[in-house]
């Protein structure tokens, strides 16, 4: 719910590209490519279907014109985007869908799971927010000796042990013990030492002398709270109880992962939302497309990235490489989503920002989430949160029943 922390699970971030990108990048021919708009690359054009190659973007075109179909619009947006033509933000925003439409769940039975029970200790609390504290930079006052949960400041030089070299030399370095800035067998040497003291340690072929200059405590108070938090907690009870919410959530989910799997299996995927699995497919495409910096698809740097790092000898190969991806993952949200709604775990937008607030260490508001993780990505973590705890009561009505 602030920065500095960690959420506890690891989120694919929404790429972000300047205006004009795509034009600049690509030009028009890798813009045609790149929206599935090039008979060459039919892979992208007829995206409901992962097993047949689509017609040619011309007649699917003038047909959809003729029957007035909605995805005119939306094919028009996608143009706008990648060529940084966007007039709002809508425009490039995932497309929304309804997955009961595109899911059976009557084989899905929720009551028949059952969980271990899980707890929080007092202590997991402390170390969790202490831990977050050390990441933000943030401690107390002033302590007399250095232990492994403090925050040290210190001043130190590195030299090689058989030539004498100066490797490095640095004043004032801020440490602590899990910072791993030194090496363990070093790190260890400077506990109990207080402020003055030098230690000179020999390790790896490394002398390593270390003079502390300060030592602050890593103590949770109202006021580290309230820092560490950006003043969204102004009490360090009531984050405490936060946290312990916080890890309880990231418990339960851990501990009914492999149930909601099964769950999950009794569940068939019906079909793909095109417009949906179009736009993650872009997405996916302009992702490893950034990252060989090439100015077209024709470019080697595109050709030699995708073969070393994808093993795919061919952009065609590549196209359908990365639909296949994008399907399994939709194929696995749709099942969430779905499931969501029978068990009327479904949540509208405002109970969803709730539910994502209660749920991040890292972002101070809903709309920071979604910038970075996209809201489809919190709609469907949430879901499958919620799916846990679920899970979870059915354990606790069948232990407390009779």
């Amino acid at each position: 719910m602030m920065k500095g922390g960690k959420d506890f699970q690891k989120m694919q971030k929404k790429n972000k590209f300047p205006p004009g990108f795509a034009v600049a990048a690509v030009g028009l021919s890798g813009i045609l490519f790149m929206t599935g708009c090039a008979g060459e690359y039919d892979v992208l054009d007829k995206v409901a279907d992962s097993t047949t190659v689509g017609e040619s973007i011309t007649d699917k075109i003038n047909d959809m014109v003729s029957d007035q179909s909605q995805n005119v619009t939306y094919i028009c947006k996608r143009m706008k985007t990648l060529s940084g033509e966007v007039e709002s933000e809508e425009d490039s925003e995932r497309p929304e869908y309804n997955p009961e439409t595109y899911a059976d769940t009557s084989k899905a039975d929720i009551s028949k799971f059952k969980a271990k029970k899980v707890s929080v200790s007092d202590d997991e609390v402390d170390d969790y927010i202490k831990s977050l504290m050390r990441e933000a930079r943030i401690y107390g006052d002033e302590t007399d000796a250095i232990d492994d949960e403090c925050i040290a400041h210190v001043t130190y030089v590195k030299t090689d042990t058989d030539t004498k070299e100066e490797i490095q030399n640095l004043s004032n370095m801020e440490w602590s013990f899990d910072s791993s800035f030194f090496p363990e067998e070093v790190s260890k040497k400077l506990i109990g030492c207080k402020v003055g003291d030098n230690v000179k340690v020999k390790c790896s072929g490394c002398e390593y002398d270390i003079t502390v200059n300060d030592i602050n405590s890593v103590s949770i108070t109202n006021m580290t709270v309230f820092t560490l938090t950006s003043g969204q907690y102004m009490k360090a009870s009531n984050y405490r109880t936060f946290i312990k919410n916080y890890l309880y959530n990231q418990k339960v989910l851990a501990a009914n992962e492999d149930s909601i799997d099964k769950l999950c299996k009794s569940v068939s995927v019906t079909g793909y939302p095109e417009d949906v699995l179009s736009y993650d497919i872009q997405q996916k495409f302009m992702y490893y497309y950034q990252l060989t910096g090439a100015s077209s698809p024709d470019d080697e740097a595109f050709k030699t990235y995708i073969k070393e790092n994808l093993g795919c000898k061919t952009t065609k190969e590549f196209t359908t490489k990365i639909q296949k991806e994008v399907e399994q993952s939709l194929d696995d949200e749709i099942k969430i989503l779905a499931l969501a709604k029978k068990y009327n775990l479904w949540l509208d937008d405002d109970k969803l920002a709730a539910e994502v607030m209660q749920n991040t260490t890292e972002y101070s508001s809903a709309e920071d989430y979604y910038a970075a993780c996209s809201k489809s990505y919190a709609r469907y973590f949430i879901s499958k949160l919620n799916l846990a705890k679920e899970i979870q009561k059915n354990e606790e009505r069948i232990e407390g029943a009779g």
